[in-house]
């Protein structure tokens, strides 16, 4: 489970991520909207309006260690596209992450708060590759009410396409920061460790056009290795978006 604190953050969210995002290759202005609110008067104006960032649905993983904070919000910008942003939350600087810090808030109950693009953090992709592969879900929210854990409607339903075989199940720990190597597009995000490849969606699709579903190649013989390439995805619903969409593919080129 996820507990969430009743707190202030300065600054918020959003305002890192104002600065943040048109930094990005795959950040999509609404370009429809861009002048709105411009004037202009002989050889002065006035700017446009600022753009207006929303959250129009989220969820969390789990850290097992409990240590880390996994949440991905979809953000809206001004009334157009939505993008996927992967969050962590640190307590502490990730040493050798400095490109993927996006900025440091102040948390009213939990202090200063280091904040990643989670592609760059071992913890998200852990939880990630593992939900997409064991058929994992989001984590429930809870929260704590004058010391009472008060459960939280989700504000969105995401599962992984993979199979929660129990003992059988792929179970993979947190690279290391080393390990990873991230490339962005105009459409998407791919980061690189061991034997994974794992391609978040920034702008998500509906699941049937974005991905194709999880395959698994031919058994292997008895006493012989696993290398079967699996494909995995994480969909997902949220609030005004009730068709599934894919937000992540996972691809593995052998059993770890």
């Amino acid at each position: 489970m996820a507990l969430i604190y009743r707190a202030d953050l300065q600054p918020s969210k959003l305002d890192l991520l104002r600065g943040w995002l048109p930094r990005q290759p795959w950040y999509a202005p609404d370009t429809a909207s861009a002048g709105k609110g411009s004037t202009s008067t002989g050889s002065t104006s006035t700017p446009p309006t600022q753009t207006q960032l929303s959250t129009v649905g989220s969820f969390r993983f789990d850290d097992p260690a409990g240590e880390v904070g996994v949440e991905t919000l979809f953000v809206q910008v001004d009334e157009g596209v939505i993008h996927q942003v992967p969050l962590t939350y640190r307590g502490a600087p990730l040493v050798g992450a400095e490109a993927s810090l996006i900025g440091i808030t102040e948390h009213s109950v939990l202090g200063t708060r280091w904040v990643y693009d989670g592609l760059g953090d071992p913890v998200f992709l852990a939880v990630t590759v593992n939900a997409a592969l064991n058929g994992g879900r989001h984590a429930d929210e809870f929260v704590d009410v004058d010391g009472e854990l008060i459960l939280r409607e989700p504000r969105a339903l995401v599962r992984g396409s993979g199979t929660d075989s129990g003992a059988g199940s792929r179970t993979i720990s947190p690279p290391a920061v080393a390990e990873i190597s991230t490339t962005s597009s105009a459409h998407d995000s791919t980061t690189s460790f061991a034997a994974f490849d794992v391609v978040v969606f920034r702008t998500p699709e509906p699941a049937p056009r974005a991905s194709g579903s999880p395959t698994q190649a031919t058994p292997p013989q008895a006493g012989q290795p696993d290398n079967r390439p699996t494909n995995a995805v994480l969909t997902a619903t949220w609030a005004g978006q009730p068709v599934e969409h894919t937000l992540v593919r996972v691809t593995t080129a052998k059993n770890l």
